[in-house]
């Protein structure tokens, strides 16, 4: 017997081993039960109950118990989810996951997250530090319970290290990297420019100014775009970062609702997942009392209610970040220019643990991998390690400034009471720039925009830049109190969904990659459109348009499509369900089937020879054949109506015009429907063409594990719908929806009564043998949503110091 027939048999009993420890061991285990427990470290007695959906209310003395309870709830439902957030802001996925995570490691090392952290803290009043260090003891109480670990811990034989503060700061960076996504723009405007020309730019970067070649930096291109391969893969694996990361938020006013009172709604759209990144709870302090979604890893509610006031918000999509090519000494490769003088840069090597591949008694040990940081005074040097000597590029970016107080703002605005104290709260807010709307029982509303946003000396923001022709490009930030606000509009109502938070006329640049307008003029139009006919506005209306399906942005491309005439019965059915569609992105609509499987083949047609790869590209390539994706609607339907060169497929002889772009990208959509759905256009509903995808970090990437804790449900909507869905094609599986909202929440507010409606994406618990592990995926595609806290009590336990039960 061969080594290798050797090495398969173990494989074999080694997998039967670990199926027949996950069905007895894990599945029929007990979890970790409700019920009276005794603690270290706790001060009083604390009350805990839990509704029929494993929402928590926490009723305690002091803001001690209430945090170190919170840090107790979380490791019960979430333990291995905390485990993951803390292996991604230090960069130590590889030691659990192996080589396949030393790229995302590296790249989390050379930004030092941890270390931007740990100064973070330094700027915290001590009444927030007191906060987290209660959060972080009631982590390890968990810990130190001997309940059985979660099942991932297991299979991966890693044991949870106890939890710091530091580590829900750095958690907060990595949300901040989550919805700060300049750095790409400007590595795909210099990559798109490199090989495609200023002509066409415009097409994917609306607004792009004409820059000639030679304004733009000559950046080393190669290794810029193996960066953004790393970027774009840290996207698909662990759901950080993506293109209009955001969410949905509008406010209403009382004298258009239905109650007279004041009605916030709020989705934040991030990468979908299981478990959600978001974790429901009310607390209580005596009088105190706040409720709403808070972030695993985080003490506080984030976005929610207390009796006063309640908040929601939405990226503003802010351009915080900047590229700069370093100008290197050409005597000595360690320095580089600065203020008129050659300064060395701090220089650090970090290693990098990696754990050898499965099964890991049978393969060698693997050397820790070390990468050689460097930085400026601006911030760390991005570029791979054997560009840097060439032509390093830098990144600065508000979130790794010192005195980040981020945190505080949330902290406060749990404790905050009218909107002078909600302003105060948020004022040293550094990173990740929001826009906040609020509601208050005095029946105001309004909004604000919180963060650093850069002030430039020189250009925009929107190509890097050269160190030789600047020193410190960021002069200032804008003031808060020029920051954009509204506060009791005469219209009424207040909206954001990702787009431009400013007029024309408003004196500093925010941003030139704000999310299209669809959605905002959607969410806008049916706010106007009950108040043109006197119509109040009802909870249940503004639950309705959370799910709204219109998608304003197809009309254009719609038409152009309706030109076409159909050359076989299949394409001529095709073009019918089309001309019928009502441009509604809902369950039953084959129109809308027909139409964005249509899109997505077409951009692909019409690109295809601009976005072809040479043989000389190199990782150039993986970013080239993305590109369609950033086509819009709107302007692939101009390029078609005008007859643009582009329909020319440069490698034939003949001359193609847009018409036959249009027949093959149609005839290709049509053999992928048929393939998925069937031969009748008639069946080809969107529900059966699209399923949302909750993935599990890791067992997605894993088979048979993969069926067991993912989820998947079929589903509806589109990009720029109310009701967003950011979706991959596949010509086997149809679309996958892997980015959308993570919870809804609807607050209601008077001086007397408060109704708060909420439902999370998938489930309260992590553990996939509880019946709160995805008992809320159902409810939330049809967004049937929970009066947080007024369903009956299911469990009622409590917290006692040690020695008191």
């Amino acid at each position: 017997m061969n080594r290798i027939s050797v090495k398969l048999g173990v494989s074999c009993v080694l997998l039967i081993g670990i199926f027949v420890y996950f069905v007895h061991s894990y599945l029929f285990s007990p979890l970790a039960e409700y019920k009276n427990v005794e603690l270290r470290n706790l001060e009083q007695k604390v009350e805990i109950t839990t509704d029929e959906y494993g929402i928590p209310a926490i009723s305690a003395n002091s803001e001690h118990d209430l945090y170190f309870a919170m840090g107790y709830l979380h490791a019960q439902e979430r333990l291995w989810q905390l485990e993951l957030q803390r292996r991604l802001s230090k960069g130590t996925l590889s030691e659990v996951f192996g080589k396949s995570s030393v790229a995302y490691d590296a790249w989390i090392r050379t930004l030092n997250l941890h270390g931007a952290a740990e100064s973070a803290l330094k700027s915290l009043s001590p009444e927030a530090v007191a906060s987290l260090h209660s959060y972080s003891l009631g982590i390890n109480a968990f810990l130190n319970s001997n309940t059985p670990l979660p099942f991932e811990f297991e299979l991966f034989g890693v044991e949870p290290e106890p939890w710091q503060p530091v580590d829900s700061l750095a958690w907060v960076k990595v949300f901040a990297l989550n919805l700060s996504g300049n750095y790409k723009q400007e590595i795909q405007r210099l990559v798109a420019r490199q090989y495609m020309g200023a002509e066409h730019v415009g097409a994917f970067f609306p607004l792009d100014p004409q820059v000639t070649t030679e304004q733009t930096v000559q950046a080393n291109i190669a290794s810029l775009s193996a960066l953004l391969n790393a970027h774009l893969e840290m996207e698909q694996q662990v759901k950080v970062g993506g293109r209009y990361v955001g969410s949905n938020a509008w406010v209403v006013s009382g004298k258009h609702t239905k109650s007279g009172h004041p009605i916030l709604a709020n989705d934040p759209h991030l990468g979908l997942q299981i478990p959600s990144l978001w974790f429901a709870v009310k607390q209580q302090i005596n009088e105190h009392e706040v409720a709403g979604a808070s972030l695993v890893g985080l003490p506080v509610v984030v976005f929610g209610k207390n009796r006063h006031i309640a908040w929601g918000g939405t990226n503003m999509m802010a351009d915080v970040q900047d590229l700069t090519v370093e100008k290197v000494n050409p005597e000595n490769p360690n320095q580089y220019w600065y203020q008129g003088q050659w300064r060395d840069f701090a220089m650090r090597v970090d290693e990098i643990k990696v754990r050898s591949s499965f099964p890991t008694s049978l393969t060698p040990e693997l050397k820790p991998v070390q990468i050689r940081v460097k930085e400026t005074i601006h911030g760390p040097v991005i570029s791979s390690a054997a560009e840097v000597a060439k032509s390093p590029v830098s990144l600065q970016w508000t979130a790794l400034q010192n005195h980040d107080s981020s945190y505080e703002t949330f902290y406060r605005l749990n404790k905050a009471t009218n909107w002078q104290s909600f302003l105060s709260a948020v004022e040293h807010h550094v990173a990740p720039a929001l826009n906040l709307f609020y509601i208050d029982s005095q029946g105001n509303i309004g909004f604000k925009g919180i963060g650093l946003i850069p002030v430039r000396e020189t250009g925009d923001g929107r190509y890097p830049q050269a160190r030789s022709d600047i020193d410190n490009n960021w002069k200032s930030f804008i003031p808060f109190s020029q920051m954009p606000e509204k506060f009791n509009p005469e219209s009424g109502f207040l909206v954001n969904a990702n787009n431009a938070n400013v007029s024309d006329d408003y004196p500093f640049p925010i941003s030139h990659e704000f999310a299209p307008t669809a959605r905002a003029d959607r969410i806008e139009q049916l706010i106007q459109t009950q108040i043109d006919q006197n119509k109040p506005l009802s909870l249940d209306y503004i639950s309705a348009m959370q799910l709204d399906a219109l998608d304003l942005s197809v009309a254009e491309l719609r038409n152009v499509m309706l030109t076409l005439q159909g050359k076989n019965q299949q394409q001529i059915q095709a073009l019918k369900q089309l001309q019928e569609w009502d441009m509604q992105a809902t369950v039953n609509s084959t129109g809308a089937t027909v139409y964005y499987t249509w899109y997505h083949h077409l951009s692909r047609y019409l690109l295809a020879d601009e976005t072809k790869g040479y043989w000389d590209q190199g990782s150039e390539q993986n970013f080239l054949s993305s590109l369609p994706a950033l086509l819009e609607a709107d302007v692939l339907a101009e390029l078609l109506a005008k007859q643009s060169v582009w329909c020319d497929i440069a490698q034939t002889e003949v001359v193609e015009d847009c018409r036959t772009i249009l027949e093959s990208s149609l005839e290709k959509a049509i053999d992928d429907l048929t393939r998925v759905l069937g031969n009748n256009p008639e069946d080809w509903q969107l529900s059966h063409a699209q399923t949302t995808l909750y993935k599990h970090i890791p067992f997605s990437e894993m088979k048979f594990f993969d069926r067991i804790f993912e989820r998947r449900i079929a589903t509806y909507g589109a990009p720029n719908t109310v009701n967003a869905a950011g979706t991959a094609f596949d010509s086997l599986d149809g679309f996958e929806k892997n980015f959308g909202a993570g919870f809804r929440q609807i607050i209601e507010m008077s001086k007397h009564q408060q109704t708060h409606l909420f439902i999370n994406s998938t489930g309260q618990s992590g553990q996939l043998a509880s019946e709160h592990y995805d008992n809320m995926i159902e409810r939330f595609e049809q967004n049937q949503l929970i009066e947080l806290h007024k369903s009956s009590v299911v469990h009622q336990f409590q917290m006692l110091p040690k020695g008191k039960l």
